[in-house]
C-alpha cells in the first residue's frame, strides 16, 4: 500500500508539471490558420469565417475524454494496490481515452462519436452501480464504494463527453477541429481548465 502511495504520488506530480509543459506547447505550435484542399466544404466555410457546426462539440467531447483520462491515470497506482484487475482497468481506460480524445479531433466520424458516447455512458453507469449496487467483480465483489472529489469530476467529465458526442451526431455536420482557428475562445478557456485544472484538482484531492 505504501508503495503504491508513493508511486501515485510521483504520478500525480508528473501529471501537474507535465500539464503545464504541454499547454504551453499547445499555445507556441499550434496551427493558427485552417488549411483545406481547393473545392471542399472546409474550405468555403473557412473563407466566409463561418466555422463548421460541429466543431465546438467534438473539442467538447475531447476535452472531456482527456480529463477523465487525467483522473483514472491519477488513481491508476492506488488501484493497482487494490488489485491487478482493477489497476488494469483504470490504465486501460485512461489509454484509450487519450487515444480517442486525439481521434475525435483529428478524424471525427459518426461512427466513431456514436461509440465514445456509448462508451462514456457505459463508465457512469459502472460508476453508479459501484457506489449505489457494489463492485460487479474483483475482490471487492459486492462492496459499495463511496463519492469521492476525483470519481464525481470525471463522472462529469464522461457526461461532458457523452453529451456532445450525441449533439455532434445530430448536427450532422463536422470537420477535424484540431487546428487552433477552429478553437472558440470558450473552447480555448476549456482547454486551458481541463490541461491545468483538472491535474491541479486531482493533486489538491489527493493530497487532501
Amino acid at each position: 500500500m505504501m508503495s503504491g502511495a508513493v508511486i501515485g504520488g510521483h504520478l500525480t506530480h508528473v501529471i501537474v508539471f507535465g500539464s503545464w509543459g504541454l499547454v504551453v506547447t499547445l499555445f507556441l505550435i499550434w496551427p493558427t490558420k485552417a488549411r483545406y484542399p481547393k473545392g471542399t466544404q472546409g474550405a468555403s466555410d473557412n473563407a466566409s469565417g463561418v466555422r463548421p457546426a460541429g466543431n465546438s462539440w467534438i473539442q467538447a467531447a475531447s476535452l472531456g475524454l482527456m480529463a477523465a483520462a487525467i483522473v483514472h491515470f491519477a488513481v491508476t497506482p492506488e488501484h493497482f494496490a487494490q488489485s491487478w484487475l482493477y489497476g488494469a482497468f483504470f490504465l486501460c481506460a485512461a489509454s484509450v481515452q487519450v487515444i480517442v480524445a486525439v481521434l475525435l479531433l483529428v478524424r471525427p466520424a459518426r461512427q466513431l462519436l456514436t461509440a465514445v458516447a456509448a462508451g462514456s455512458i457505459c463508465i457512469v453507469a459502472l460508476w453508479v452501480v459501484s457506489r449505489v449496487v457494489g463492485v460487479p467483480v474483483g475482490p471487492d465483489n459486492g462492496a459499495t464504494e463511496p463519492f469521492g472529489t476525483l470519481d464525481v469530476l470525471a463522472t462529469i467529465a464522461e457526461l461532458v463527453t457523452a453529451t456532445s458526442c450525441i449533439v455532434a451526431v445530430l448536427v450532422h455536420r463536422f470537420q477535424a477541429g484540431w487546428r487552433w482557428s477552429l478553437w472558440s475562445l470558450a473552447m480555448r478557456l476549456a482547454l486551458l481548465a481541463t490541461i491545468v485544472g483538472t491535474p491541479l484538482m486531482t493533486a489538491v484531492s489527493k493530497r487532501g
